[in-house]
């Protein structure tokens, strides 16, 4: 009996080293993570961050990011005056671009919210232009800017509307205007941004746009486009114009947005005005919305 006692004491005080063993491990596992955190944070906030304006732009970047930084700030600039200048429309308040650079980011992000761009490097070589193995840097602040410009309530019509005003309408603008030495290192990006890019996409590779996708709605501005000419840009930003003071709804990234088949009715009502053409509605359900 004085065994199985013993015993019996000897697997309570087991469980309760055990227990107090398990407690160790966790703080000493939360400690190290914590710290970790901590020093990664510590390192990111250590980067000395620099701010520069240039109209209705505002860029928050790190030191020794310079020439990049005064290179997207005309570029913004002019893209939001190409906006301006093509379709008569405009960016409705002033914009904040923040590049970021950190080993952390598992890959590039460039997006925007609330009237803000944000670009997330995973390192400054991710600031190459293409022809230098980097990315499409410039149709990507282009493209945000068109985000800002105008929203509807489909998410793909959006990604549609960004793409097609930025590769074939601001980009070709935006170089015409600051030619290729406005990136630090000069490269035609007109080309390798702009339309020629995206007629590949959108006409030679049918797989892309299938009804309802983004390259569908790509496709479908770029034929609006140009089946109306000269004329057909301001079109486009007329009917987003009348939707404008017809009142909007209200994003949650902050932004005035519309709806669909009201921006397709107007659109409609407006091309058989000028133009006497009553093919956009059925244009539209082709191209899958």
């Amino acid at each position: 009996m004085r065994f199985i006692n013993i015993f019996i004491y000897f697997l309570f005080e087991l469980k309760k080293i055990i227990a107090y063993l398990l407690i160790f491990l966790l703080v000493v596992g939360a400690i190290f993570y914590f710290y970790s955190e901590s020093e990664s944070l510590r390192q990111e906030l250590t980067v000395s961050y620099r701010v520069r304006m240039d109209g209705n732009f505002v860029i928050t970047y790190p030191y020794g990011l310079d020439d990049y930084a005064e290179a997207i700030l005309q570029i913004c600039s002019k893209a939001s005056q190409g906006f301006k200048a093509i379709y008569r429309l405009s960016v409705q308040t002033s914009a904040r671009i923040s590049i970021y650079v950190s080993s952390n980011c598992s890959q590039l992000l460039l997006y925007t919210n609330y009237y803000q761009i944000y670009l997330n490097l995973t390192t400054d070589e991710d600031l190459l232009p293409p022809t230098m193995g980097g990315h499409h840097q410039i149709f990507g602040f282009c493209h945000e800017i068109g985000h800002m410009i105008f929203l509807v309530d489909n998410y793909d019509f959006n990604e549609g509307w960004a793409t097609y005003s930025a590769a074939f309408r601001i980009v070709p603008y935006v170089y015409q205007s600051l030619g290729q030495n406005v990136w630090p290192q000069p490269y035609n990006y007109s080309e390798a941004d702009g339309s020629d890019r995206y007629l590949k996409f959108v006409f030679e590779n049918q797989t892309l746009c299938t009804p309802g996708s983004m390259y569908a709605a790509t496709k479908l501005l770029y034929t609006i486009d140009q089946k109306c000419g000269q004329y057909g840009p301001l079109l486009l930003g007329d009917a987003i114009r009348t939707l404008e003071k017809n009142g909007s709804l209200k994003h949650g990234l902050g932004y005035p947005w519309y709806n669909l088949g009201e921006f397709k009715d107007t659109l409609t009502r407006q091309l058989a005005s000028y133009f006497n053409d009553t093919t956009i509605e059925s244009l539209f359900s082709e191209y899958g919305f």
